[in-house]
């Protein structure tokens, strides 16, 4: 369930669930600029409706964004955002965006 927020062409309405919203202000703050606002893309992939189908396993998306992809301009976020933030930005990115 979604708690409306902002003007259309904003950020995405602010999920209530507690981890998607921190989740979702984690994704705003580190992953927006380069995945788009609402996950379509930009200098990086679009996410958007494509992390499950990409990562059956979250472990394995929970990885990528813990160690980055060197060479691709994915940086590591392990030494940014704690164990607990790094589940939530996950969980955004699979059951929000």
């Amino acid at each position: 369930m979604f708690v409306t927020a902002g003007c259309a062409g904003e950020s995405p309405p602010t999920p209530t669930d507690p981890q998607l919203a921190e989740g979702q202000g984690i994704y705003q703050r580190h992953c927006a600029t380069c995945h788009g606002v609402t996950g379509g893309g930009g200098s990086a992939p679009a996410l958007a409706g494509r992390m499950t189908e990409r990562f059956p396993d979250p472990a394995d998306q929970l990885a990528l964004v813990r160690n980055g992809v060197p060479g691709t301009g994915m940086r590591a976020f392990d030494d940014v955002l704690t164990p607990d933030e790094l589940d939530a930005v996950v969980a955004y990115t699979r059951d929000a965006l």
